[in-house]
């Protein structure tokens, strides 16, 4: 997440930073107001996938491919399930995934990640053990979706 600076109006009048004043630079609100955009834009698609009448044949092959078809009957009845319903979710909600990539979600997330490695550069053990060097590089690879554990954007 990008640092935005927030002011207050002191007693004479004039705008000052505060940490919790309700004023913010026009940029700043600009910026934050893109970046919810995109993302609410991406949630919408994303719950649509949920209401779709028809999947990608991709996601269709995913599940056969996946799913373990139980079969139970007599001359009356037929009974089919899929003997092994988690692993089918699992694998055709992360094909649907691939074909809904969220960027912009993906961003903020590791940012925030990388606001948690910030944290933790903060301690004074971690400046005892000089690894502030280790916290910054990790910081900056998770902002860049480049570190292991980063979601990758696009």
């Amino acid at each position: 997440m990008s640092n935005v600076d927030r002011y207050k109006i002191d007693a004479e009048g004039y705008m000052i930073d505060s940490p919790n004043g309700q004023w913010v630079d026009y940029e700043d609100y600009a910026e934050l107001q893109q970046k919810l955009n995109a993302m609410a834009a991406e949630n919408a698609a994303l719950k649509q996938v949920f209401v779709t009448k028809e999947f990608s044949t991709e996601v269709t092959d995913v599940f056969s491919d996946t799913a373990v078809l139980k079969i139970d009957g007599d001359e009356h009845h037929c009974h089919q399930w899929v003997d092994n319903d988690s692993d089918v979710i699992r694998t055709v909600l992360t094909s649907i995934k691939s074909e809904n990539p969220t960027p912009a979600t993906d961003a903020y997330m590791n940012s925030v990640r990388a606001e948690g490695v910030d944290l933790v550069k903060s301690h004074p053990a971690i400046s005892l053990v000089s690894l502030t060097h280790i916290c910054d590089q990790i910081a900056e690879q998770l902002r860049s979706g480049t570190h292991d554990t980063a979601d990758k954007a696009g």
